[in-house]
């Protein structure tokens, strides 16, 4: 499906190649981003650039203009979501839904029409792993581990999707067959209906850290006035974002000695403990993330091959084996 979402927007605009990053069609249809030597060379079809996605934002996206762009994108190129015409029960179309929530699940079709998918017997419930962790004020603390979403999920069924609870999607963003209810409408707080099914889209352990580490330095520069602190920990937090784990364990170092310092304001000390407590919680899923999807290859900017000159073939990159990838050992 050739088709730019809003996740797409979001990846062009976190993409850190040293060559321009490049928004395009690769010659296999799908949706890729690469740095423009890159898309050149292997003939794909360049729908647009960072460069251009930085003026139109003026440097800060958020959902809106990420969905904005992405529906300018298609229209100027003519680009069409070919599975629309084939989510919609209610117009004949042969999708089966199947609701894995525990209650009815009541959608409202494009022409008005309500369709009740009854729940399955057994729902998808995430496993939860409960260990006594002391106690506040005489009251039992608990630590609850989530267990993985796989493991309560049936296998992916031609031209089916299950209705899931948004947890449960949220962590099994990878299956393009789950999707949850949105734009739900409710009656004295309780819902009702939903107008719309939704595919989640969940950031990757990386890119969760970052944004905790990032909380914390706007904190410590706005409200402590402390601008060294905050743009110290900018940097950390560029380096997590794109998959540096001694950095993400420096992250950690960094906000456990700014907890025990003792003239910090009350919100610096809140946001510094919210967000180790964040980073500890995501440690195993951030080196599994990294593990899996090294970032690119400094040296060679993604492409795995280095100029020699005007006439002499690229040489393959020693750093990256010609992978273009940027080879990671996580230790955490």
């Amino acid at each position: 499906m050739s088709f730019v979402t809003p996740a797409h927007v979001r990846q062009l605009a976190e993409a850190e190649f040293s060559d321009l990053p490049v928004l395009v069609v690769d010659i296999d249809g799908e949706i890729e981003v690469f740095p423009q030597s890159t898309a050149e060379a292997r003939g794909a079809r360049i729908l647009t650039d960072a460069a251009i996605l930085h003026d139109y934002t003026n440097g800060e996206l958020d959902d809106v203009l990420a969905a904005q762009f992405a529906q300018e994108l298609n229209q100027a190129h003519d680009l069409v979501d070919d599975t629309e015409d084939t989510d919609n029960t209610a117009e004949g179309s042969h999708m089966k839904i199947i609701n894995l929530t525990p209650h009815d699940v009541t959608l409202v079709t494009a022409s008005g029409d309500e369709v009740v998918i009854q729940p399955e017997a057994t729902p998808a419930r995430i496993p939860t792993t409960t260990t006594p962790a002391g106690e506040i004020n005489g009251i039992p603390l608990v630590t609850e581990q989530l267990g993985d979403a796989n493991s309560v999920l049936p296998a992916p069924q031609p031209d089916t999707v299950f209705v899931v609870a948004r947890p449960v999607a949220e962590r099994a963003s990878h299956r393009a067959d789950l999707v949850v209810p949105t734009d739900v409408e409710r009656v004295n707080g309780k819902p009702v209906r939903a107008r719309a099914l939704a595919r989640v889209m969940a950031a990757s352990p990386r890119a969760t850290a970052a944004d905790m580490i990032i909380r914390v330095a706007e904190t410590a520069i706005t409200e402590d006035k402390d601008r060294r602190t905050g743009l110290e920990l900018l940097e950390t937090a560029a380096e997590v974002r794109r998959g540096s784990v001694s950095k993400f364990q420096d992250g950690v170092r960094q906000l456990s000695a700014l907890e025990k310092m003792q003239f910090i304001s009350v919100q610096l000390c809140w946001e510094t403990r919210a967000a180790l407590a964040a980073l500890r919680g995501i440690e195993d899923a951030y080196v599994a993330d990294v593990q899996d999807n090294p970032p690119a290859c400094r040296p060679c900017g993604g492409t795995g091959e280095l100029p020699v000159d005007d006439v002499t073939p690229p040489v393959e990159c020693s750093e990256c084996g010609g992978t273009g990838r940027e080879v990671v050992a996580p230790t955490a």
